[in-house]
């Protein structure tokens, strides 16, 4: 016992073939980590800017709250915008997605999907002024961005009120 030398445990005898037995095994793993994943995103609902046609998509997943999704708009967007969509390498897609613990989040991807029906071109106004002035989000300040983007305010409203936008 007060000898100073650590026990030995029953893995200090593991044989030298069963040791590299496991190690090609973890090798193995590892190396199936690493492999690329590849996913299949529908692209439905989304909003686009930039070329149709180029071979490389972007998209991103956004919520009107998240810090990270402004921070993003503000200093990386006008850039990626600038050299890359302008230039046609690549199209852009935003798809909502609403956090749950976000009080507006989900109000503001429907008011934003319910300003798309009426005019595209709204759609990207609306979401910059979100990301602009997150501490007015609610549905008064998405009311009167809709009317400052001159939609018909009907149609807005019941785009607001029908239940199936909140899937």
């Amino acid at each position: 016992m007060g000898s100073g030398r650590p026990q030995r445990s029953d893995a200090d005898s593991i044989s030298p073939a069963k040791l590299t037995q496991r190690v090609k095994t973890l090798e193995k793993e590892l190396a199936r980590q690493q492999e690329p994943q590849r996913f299949d995103v529908s692209l439905d609902g989304t909003h686009r800017l930039g070329a149709k046609a180029a071979k490389l998509g972007i998209v991103e997943f956004a919520d009107f709250q998240c810090p990270y999704c402004r921070h993003f708009y503000k200093d990386t967007f006008p850039q990626l915008k600038k050299q890359i969509l302008d230039t046609g390498k690549a199209s852009f897609m935003v798809s909502n997605f609403p956090l749950d613990f976000h009080a507006h989040a989900m109000n503001a991807a429907i008011a934003v999907t319910c300003v798309a029906q009426q005019d595209t071109a709204a759609y990207w106004k609306m979401q910059q002024s979100m990301f602009d002035s997150p501490q007015k989000l609610g549905d008064t300040f998405f009311t009167q961005l809709a009317h400052q983007y001159g939609l018909d305010d009907k149609k807005y409203q019941a785009c607001m009120a029908d239940p199936a936008q909140k899937r």
